[in-house]
């Protein structure tokens, strides 16, 4: 406090209240924050849910589903990576050069595939090594619930579930980068529901167990999956096609400089011409040539019209 009082620092502002318009800052951010945390609150609640469910089917099931939830925890960090990047990467690129960001996002969805397809493959041929870092298959204690990861595959369909997920993830967080952020979390929202009530329906009245619940859950992410990554090819395409709008002050001086090339071709009065077309003073005809050519040429290169696009109701996210 006491040195807030002391003059010396006045000059710097270093303790000066900055809290105009700290109100209508926080009004935007209570507008844009509240729809996340419903979204997010949701899908947490989701697996909370989930996580509910197996505890009522038994200490077996459980124990299985752990052994699942390690692999799944350790596995989502590169995905997140993936994701994370391809946001940022598409992000950077919307503000130039938009011709790339397809193959940045397919780039990142192929790269956060291929753990998730190497643990799916190493569970289906050898499940019992994969399962021994968090569960003794030879332990008699522990056979039911080495029945359902091995004998059910329940490791397998964790693995298929987990690249479902990346698909979904990365698409996802590309389309965050380009700024589409409705999108991605409605339909994120709405399939982790779905999946949880086909998780339940067969795991329960289906009397399939943790086998049938997560058969379910992977139900849910192959429609988010798909949904997601559709609408990022669609978008990163119609992105990518666009170019830089014509404006009338870009445009109108093109015809007079059309114009005054076909006049200098007949008549060899030296002229020199600016950017709007008219003359400005004398100089050689073959250097005048030249710099409308030049200017002409670079117009045409630059500016192109923008391809005509159909309204759907996918444009309105």
């Amino acid at each position: 406090f006491s040195t807030a009082r002391n003059k010396s620092f006045a000059p710097y502002n270093i303790f000066k209240w900055r809290g105009e318009g700290f109100l209508s800052t926080f009004k935007n951010l209570c507008l844009n924050g509240v729809p996340l945390l419903i979204v997010f609150a949701s899908e947490t609640g989701a697996m909370y849910l989930v996580n509910m469910l197996i505890g009522k089917l038994g200490q077996n099931q459980l124990s299985a589903q752990l052994v699942v939830a390690q692999y799944q925890d350790l596995l989502m960090v590169p995905i997140s990576a993936c994701g994370s990047a391809a946001q940022i990467t598409i992000a950077n690129s919307m503000k130039g050069n938009k011709n790339n960001i397809v193959k940045y996002g397919n780039a990142a969805i192929t790269l956060s595939l291929i753990i998730p397809a190497a643990y799916t493959i190493l569970s289906l041929a050898i499940p019992r090594i994969v399962m021994y870092p968090f569960i003794d298959p030879n332990d008699p204690n522990n056979e039911q619930a080495v029945k359902f990861l091995d004998n059910d595959k329940l490791l397998v369909i964790a693995g298929i579930n987990l690249s479902l997920t990346a698909v979904r993830m990365v698409s996802a967080q590309s389309l965050m980068g380009a700024n589409i952020i409705g999108w991605p979390l409605v339909v994120n929202m709405l399939t982790t529901w779905i999946g949880v009530g086909a998780g339940y329906a067969l795991g329960f009245p289906g009397d399939y167990g943790i086998v049938g619940l997560s058969l379910g859950l992977g139900c849910g992410l192959l429609i988010s999956a798909g949904a997601q990554g559709i609408y990022w090819r669609y978008k990163a395409s119609n992105l990518a096609s666009e170019q830089p709008v014509i404006t009338d002050q870009l445009v109108s001086p093109r015809t007079p400089l059309l114009t005054t090339v076909q006049q200098e071709s007949s008549n060899p009065r030296p002229l020199i011409f600016s950017n709007n077309g008219n003359v400005q003073g004398e100089r050689s005809s073959l250097l005048s040539s030249y710099l409308v050519n030049e200017q002409v040429q670079e117009r045409e290169n630059t500016f192109q019209s923008p391809p005509k696009r159909k309204w759907s109701f996918c444009s309105i996210m």
